[in-house]
């Protein structure tokens, strides 16, 4: 059996040289899952959220849109494997490796 904790990343962004930054930070639980994943997503940028999730070899599977500060859950028709989730907001991405049993 895989154990993966609850993957987290965050990006501070400096704009224009201020010292404001803006917060991203993105969760996969439960990961490994198998039934489905939620995923919040932080953010100080009231911008559209894009969640773009692939196979390993690249293969886009689903393409699907969210607000931030919410949980969003998807994965229930996913078959067992490994994948990469893609999360956009403006200038900021991050990706998450998930993995359904």
């Amino acid at each position: 059996k895989v154990t993966v904790a609850a993957q987290s990343a965050g990006l501070a962004k400096a704009s224009d040289g201020s010292n404001e930054k803006e917060l991203f930070d993105c969760k996969v639980m439960p990961n490994p899952a198998n039934r489905y994943f939620n995923l919040q997503i932080e953010s100080a940028s009231n911008d559209k959220i894009e969640v773009h999730l692939f196979d390993m070899s690249g293969r886009l599977v689903a393409k699907m849109n969210t607000i931030k500060d919410k949980t969003f859950r998807f994965g229930e028709g996913l078959k067992p494997g490994v994948y990469m989730v893609e999360v956009r907001q403006g200038e900021q991405r991050q990706v998450i490796k998930i993995i359904k049993q």
